[in-house]
């Protein structure tokens, strides 16, 4: 399927510098990039900035990936019926060696914009599936994809090697993805859903309510769990609450 993604400069008042308008396409188009097939995106003062940020990053990112010096911190979740833990979402963090912790609203879009994400994503899911296999045989891990993850065509084998080289049985590994997974390249992307799937791992969609909140993509994936956002439920209590 065919898709247009578009980056624009607009000289409102007619005195913008003329280098401003002919790098504002150039600029926008970059971040409309990382927004996949459908994006369009209008260059504003300060994307530069944002760019320049980015840049920086990449190289410092590459480098902690190259030595180790991300981690992977585990927030549990528990079952109130049981009053036990069933899972532990894997969430990834950088201790910086300078800087100190760096925000997660830093280093993921970060990792996002420069493609390093993709190589992220591998080493947190394989560090995951090492340490859940000193876990309770009923505890499961729970690991985000990245909708960059799905450009890799052999992602599902990827997630095999990283289960038969970690010994953990494929039931007890939960994959999260987002809406924008079933936007771009969604026939391609439910064909990778499918092989993951077949392997006995599950599947979650995450943030749901967020994005568009369309229940037709509920209906093209058989998911195991529905996460559904808070925005989306406090939207719902004020529109109850306002018809009362």
């Amino acid at each position: 399927m065919w898709g247009v993604i578009v980056g624009l400069a607009v000289a409102l008042m007619g005195d913008e510098p003329v280098d401003e308008l002919i790098k504002g396409p150039d600029i926008a188009l970059d971040q409309a990039k990382t927004g996949g097939r459908g994006t369009c995106v209008q260059y504003e003062p300060g994307m530069d900035a944002h760019l320049q940020a980015t840049q920086q990053m990449r190289i410092p990112l590459r480098h902690a990936l190259a030595k180790g010096e991300l981690q992977v911190q585990y927030q549990p979740l528990v079952n109130l019926h049981r009053g036990r833990i069933t899972t532990y979402e894997a969430l990834a963090r950088w201790p910086h060696p300078e800087k100190g912790q760096v925000s997660r609203a830093e280093f993921i879009p970060a990792a996002e914009e420069t493609g390093l994400i993709v190589p992220r994503g591998e080493w947190i899911l394989r560090q995951a599936c090492t340490e859940a296999v000193k876990w309770p045989a009923h505890v499961s891990v729970a690991v985000n994809l990245s909708p960059l993850q799905f450009k890799n065509r052999r992602l599902a084998a990827t997630v095999n090697d990283i289960l038969e080289g970690t010994a953990l049985h494929a039931s007890r590994i939960q994959l999260e993805i987002t809406e924008s997974v079933l936007l771009e390249e969604s026939d391609g992307n439910l064909q990778i859903l499918n092989e993951i799937r077949q392997l006995g791992v599950k599947i979650a969609i995450d943030d749901f309510g967020a994005g568009f909140s369309s229940l037709s993509y509920l209906r093209t994936f058989p998911f195991d769990k529905i996460k559904v956002d808070r925005s989306f439920i406090t939207t719902e209590e004020q529109r109850v609450t306002g018809n009362r």
